[in-house]
């Protein structure tokens, strides 16, 4: 946690990720306090989590609320229904 907050403050957020990803391979469960992240460089999940699959992956109201101020309603922030719901304060 400390990494990711250090690159946050002083550098590229994604760049411990990207390290990780390299030492460790392309999928990885981080665990932050008490919550499971669970992260992918692999191209092809990346696809399917945005693309093809869109639908089968929910952010839920949690994610949206702690990356509303950053993403917005956008694709990159949104569960199928949220899409287009410009100023929507809740999921």
């Amino acid at each position: 946690m400390r990494t990711l907050i250090d690159n946050f403050v002083s550098g590229y957020l994604g760049e411990p990720i990207q390290e990780w990803s390299d030492k460790y391979g392309n999928i990885m469960n981080i665990r932050i306090l008490f919550v499971n992240g669970f992260f992918t460089t692999e191209p092809e999940h990346v696809k399917i989590v945005l693309a093809s699959q869109f639908d089968s992956f929910e952010k839920g109201p949690v994610f949206f609320q702690m990356m509303n101020s950053l993403l917005g309603t956008g694709v990159f922030n949104s569960d199928g229904e949220r899409i287009g719901r410009i100023g929507s304060s809740m999921p």
